[in-house]
């Protein structure tokens, strides 16, 4: 079981996704973690359901050519708290 999830959702380039994985590496490394086990990013997932005792959040990359994402269908049941007021 991961202590933390991260969905990331939308359209991430390349790129984003490298450096998004990188900086949580070094997250990991800093905190003597390991990624991909105790630390987890599930990528365009259909569905994201981390375990109830982890620690878990979800980034939107989106753009003009982005697929587009029912993010309500993918963190269905999950409680959602924003840090700004969505648009």
């Amino acid at each position: 079981m991961a202590l933390y999830e991260l969905a990331v959702l939308g359209a991430p380039s390349e790129a984003q996704l490298a450096a998004l994985r990188s900086r949580f590496a070094d997250a990991a490394q800093a905190s003597q973690l390991q990624l991909g086990q105790d630390i987890r990013l599930t990528v365009q997932a259909a569905a994201f359901m981390p375990s109830e005792r982890s620690a878990s959040a979800a980034v939107f990359f989106g753009g003009g050519t982005g697929a587009m994402v029912n993010t309500a269908a993918v963190l269905q049941g999950q409680l959602i708290c924003w840090s700004t007021p969505p648009p």
